[in-house]
């Protein structure tokens, strides 16, 4: 590695004349996909809701966030009859914004990926136009 000219390309031996993308590097998309889903797979703490679903987690958090919320309203106009049944809403509600999290950063992880992936071929469209 020299610090001024970078590092030696495997395929040629030769030093980058790039910017940013070699013209004769392939990206493995199967190997991408697979990457991107076990990103998605590993978010949040793996327990709560879909592993790949986004969407899914999302609006299943917002659902079990609004019914930990209803059922906590509902015991606390019982009062100390509700005891120690408070909880389950109140663990409803974490359970719900877990999810929802979960779903939140699947989401930024995926849209990650397509903007990377939209900017590879653009960069590729104009590399092959001449531009």
């Amino acid at each position: 590695m020299d610090l001024k000219r970078g590092l030696l390309c495997s395929l040629t031996n030769e030093f980058a004349d790039f910017e940013e993308n070699c013209p004769d590097f392939e990206p493995d998309l199967k190997a991408e996909e697979q990457l991107i889903r076990r990103d998605m797979k590993l978010t949040g703490d793996g327990f709560a809701g879909d592993p790949m679903d986004f969407k899914k987690n999302k609006e299943q958090g917002y659902i079990v966030f609004g019914l930990g919320l209803l059922f906590s309203l509902f015991l606390s106009f019982l009062g100390a009859a509700a005891g120690i049944v408070y909880f389950v809403g109140l663990g409803a509600i974490v359970v719900g914004i877990r999810q929802y999290m979960r779903g939140a950063e699947q989401e930024k992880k995926y849209n990650e990926f397509i903007e990377k992936r939209k900017k590879r071929e653009e960069d590729l469209g104009k590399e092959n136009q001449g531009l």
